[in-house]
């Protein structure tokens, strides 16, 4: 019984010697490759360094600090691609941090040189991750973008009106009235609000209500839609079904 025991220990020790050296190449591959890839950011040689960091994130995808600074290397560089791929890596990242620099590398995506090479689709994204990590100042300055547009404003008005709620909730959870009267406004001057939409009105202490209208479906797609209505300026907590989930977690796999 003992020998078994020393056996197994044994073939286990090995197997674990084993699964380490197999990722040395790795590990020593991407030490080098994080090295070339400083080297020829600091000589400004954009192209390499881009080259270099998109092999870094295609070895480890989730680490941040090699997410972000190929996008930094991206910004510098000429070509729209990689500016392109470097933001949505980052937007496509399954993360609930909230450290600093992700919350400096989605700020960066607000700038028009990245906005310009992201499909709508993306600014929205783009829109409620920063809702998500109450950078609300910068994601109005994305949704006013495209609520000043009118054929934009058509054709995604109802995630506009998603992300504009989930911000006018978070508000006034807050209890800052002030600026959850300023979105309120937004939401009176793009969106009519007809007498047979349903709206759950709750108060901050009690949590959203999730009821919904009879007809309107439950689905948490971001498919291109009209949307109509706006909620009572009287109420302490007006939200549609959909609009908390522009700043939830829980829409972190579809974020």
């Amino acid at each position: 019984m003992v020998l078994a025991l020393k056996l197994r220990d044994s073939r286990r020790a090995k197997n674990l010697m084993a699964q380490a050296r197999s990722a040395e190449p790795d590990s020593h591959r991407e030490s080098g490759l994080a090295r070339q890839a400083r080297e020829a950011a600091t000589r400004m040689d954009t192209r390499r360094a881009s080259h270099l960091f998109k092999e870094l994130v295609d070895l480890e995808p989730q680490r941040i600090e090699h997410l972000c600074a190929y996008l930094n290397v991206a910004l510098l560089a000429p070509d729209e691609t990689t500016l392109q791929d470097a933001a949505l890596r980052l937007l496509w990242l399954r993360s609930r941090s909230h450290s600093d620099e992700i919350r400096k590398a989605f700020l960066q995506l607000t700038q028009p040189k990245v906005l310009k090479v992201l499909p709508i689709d993306e600014h929205l994204r783009l829109a409620r991750r920063l809702v998500r990590i109450r950078e609300d100042a910068a994601a109005l300055r994305v949704l006013d973008a495209i609520l000043s547009d009118s054929h934009l404003r058509q054709l995604y008005g109802r995630q506009l009106a998603d992300c504009l709620l989930g911000i006018y909730t978070g508000y006034m959870r807050r209890r800052l009235t002030t600026l959850a009267e300023v979105i309120h406004s937004r939401l009176a001057t793009y969106f009519e609000a007809p007498d047979d939409l349903a709206w759950s009105v709750c108060s901050p202490s009690a949590g959203p209500s999730q009821r919904v209208a009879p007809g309107v479906s439950e689905s948490l797609g971001t498919m291109p839609g009209t949307f109509s209505g706006v909620p009572s300026p009287s109420a302490n907590c007006s939200i549609m079904a959909r609009a908390p989930n522009c700043g939830s977690l829980n829409m972190s796999a579809t974020l």
